[in-house]
């Protein structure tokens, strides 16, 4: 499989939400990617949305979370892993691993062998990766009076964005997705595109070796997910016999015209995040969370396996 880094620089600010409009991230979740990446397939006919999502299912296209990038840096979650380091004593380091959200790939032994300067990475990335900005909107009916309200965005340092690593089984493959990647930069990812968030310029590079070497891996006793993720009622069992895991809440109102005629909810899902650690691989799935419509709806649950230790 040929793994690629999708580099998403930002050219505007960007509402990754998280559970309210106040409230936001600065990375996206790979079903939030793979849901927007449909939405712009299915501009290309209804068989490019079957293409993808069959082929995200046969595990033929690989999907990680959007994660953060500083210029050459890429970054990966935090395995959830107890560090066997004696400094965890130090209260001021415990702090710093604690706030610790992600790190650099290429860094990944330092941090598990307790060698990681955490307060210099943390530090780092706080001053490069981008800032938060409450914004005022005021939503206008004709007729009624202006009513206010506030959105957090996220703009993005002037080096550093969000990358998708996107494995592909070959190159039509290879080609199909950054068309669709390509189409999704003038359109946007995350939320509030239409007023103008989210649009991005696509730069693909070759995914690092320090990267590759850590995937499709088997002389790892433990192994995380860069994606969201969620083993199947089948390899549910087994997968967490043996696993650190963080469980998020995933829902969100389905975004399609020919869906219902009023709004509707997706199917609310519990998903492992990424840097979920565990022993077994495991498959995961494309669920389908529609609720009542008339077409199924989406939402990618499949792990993006790196070897940890």
């Amino acid at each position: 499989m040929k793994y690629s880094f999708y580099k998403l620089k930002f050219l505007t600010a960007v509402h990754i939400g998280a559970g309210a409009l106040t409230r936001g991230k600065y990375t996206l979740y790979a079903d939030t990617v793979f849901s927007a990446l449909c939405k712009e397939a299915l501009k290309f006919g209804e068989d490019k949305l079957v293409k993808l999502v069959e082929a995200c299912r046969r595990n033929q296209i690989k999907l990680t979370d959007g994660l953060p990038f500083i210029e050459d840096i890429y970054y990966v979650p935090k395995p959830m892993l107890e560090l066997d380091i004696s400094v965890e004593s130090d209260r001021t380091v415990k702090k710093a691993v604690k706030k610790l959200e992600y790190i650099p790939i290429e860094k990944m032994d330092d941090y598990l062998s307790g060698s990681l300067d955490v307060k210099e990475e943390n530090e780092y990335f706080s001053n490069n990766i981008g800032r938060h900005n409450l914004v005022g909107k005021a939503k206008i009916n004709i007729g009624e009076d202006a009513n206010p309200y506030v959105v957090d965005t996220f703009v993005y340092g002037e080096k550093s964005g969000l990358y998708v690593c996107v494995g592909v089984e070959n190159d039509e493959l290879e080609a199909f997705v950054k068309e669709i990647f390509t189409s999704l930069s003038y359109s946007g990812v995350g939320g509030k595109i239409s007023a103008g968030y989210g649009k991005f310029e696509l730069e693909i590079v070759p995914a690092s070796d320090n990267f590759v070497k850590r995937l499709d891996n088997a002389d790892y006793k433990k192994y995380m997910s860069l994606s969201i993720s969620l083993p199947s009622d089948d390899e549910l069992e087994y997968v967490l016999k043996a696993a650190d895991y963080l469980l998020i809440k995933r829902s969100g109102f389905v975004s399609s015209e020919t869906y219902s005629e009023t709004l509707r909810k997706k199917k609310d899902k519990y998903c492992m995040a990424a840097g979920f650690v565990f022993e077994k691989k495991f498959e995961g799935s494309i669920l389908d969370v529609s609720n009542g419509g008339t077409h199924p709806v989406y939402r990618y649950a499949k792990p993006f396996i790196m070897g940890v230790k």
